[in-house]
């Protein structure tokens, strides 16, 4: 039988042990304990995939729709050089791709590679892009079919304000030898914009892509107006009855 006394250290070395463990495990616990986040390569929180979905700003692969490429041409510019367009739809109102690699190829009539052109660009939520490749030498040879893929892993994120307020106010398109198309900018923002691509597409009455252009507009201050310019260096080939500017700008990047 157990004495009084002996209980009584019991109890005493169970209280040791419990103040130890109230003053080492429970820090130590804290310590080594790792908040669950987005980015710890965990399926956790309410995430619907590893680091995607739920509270996460990624968005998983399955959740979204692939965008869609309508169209790719390539637009004659001058002897043996050549501009191409790859005309992109986002189809998701509130999910954007930050930074993309894509790459042009365009093939002659007997479906030999002419000429291939990497580049980097941003998929804005809901809307369609252009993306415009300029100068692409040819040589000697005609580009009869343009084929646009995107060659990186799509990143999507949840967007959840809207692009910069930019209004092309108005236009005025001359034809001739050397076509030229004016236009007025304006940011409607509160926010300057700052090195922002603006493409041009020329269409005939079927609607078909005639020329496309594209310029840079370095800096447009806030409510601030500013006009811009494209050309071509050959005439039209057909009668442009619909013109359609576009500037590409990205939620969240500091333009």
């Amino acid at each position: 039988m157990i004495s009084w006394s002996s209980k009584r250290k019991f109890f005493i070395g169970g209280l040791i042990l419990l103040g130890v463990g109230i003053l080492v495990i429970i820090p130590a616990f804290f310590l080594l304990y790792e908040k669950p986040t987005c980015f710890d390569g965990k399926k956790n929180q309410n995430e619907t995939g590893v680091d995607c979905g739920g509270s996460c700003v990624a968005i998983c692969q399955s959740d979204f729709l692939k965008p869609i490429v309508d169209w790719s041409r390539a637009f004659k510019v001058s002897e043996g050089a050549y501009s191409a367009l790859a005309y992109l739809v986002n189809p998701n109102p509130s999910a954007g791709v930050e930074r993309f690699e894509y790459k042009f190829t365009l093939y002659d009539e007997k479906n030999v590679v002419i000429a291939e052109r990497y580049g980097f660009s941003s998929l804005p939520p809901g809307k369609p892009v252009p993306i415009f490749e300029g100068n692409i030498l040819t040589g000697e040879r005609e580009p009869v079919r343009s084929v646009f893929e995107i060659v990186s892993v799509l990143v999507w994120h949840k967007i959840d304000s809207g692009t910069p307020n930019l209004k092309i106010t108005s236009h005025e398109f001359s034809g001739g030898d050397n076509p030229r198309l004016k236009a007025l900018v304006e940011n409607k923002s509160s926010v300057p914009l700052v090195n922002f691509e603006v493409t041009a597409l020329l269409y005939d009455s079927n609607d078909n892509a005639l020329a496309v252009s594209r310029t840079v507009v370095d800096f447009l201050a806030p409510n601030a107006l500013k006009t811009i310019y494209f050309t071509w260096r050959l005439p039209m080939p057909a009668e442009v009855v619909r013109i359609e500017i576009k500037p590409k700008l990205y939620p969240g990047i500091q333009y």
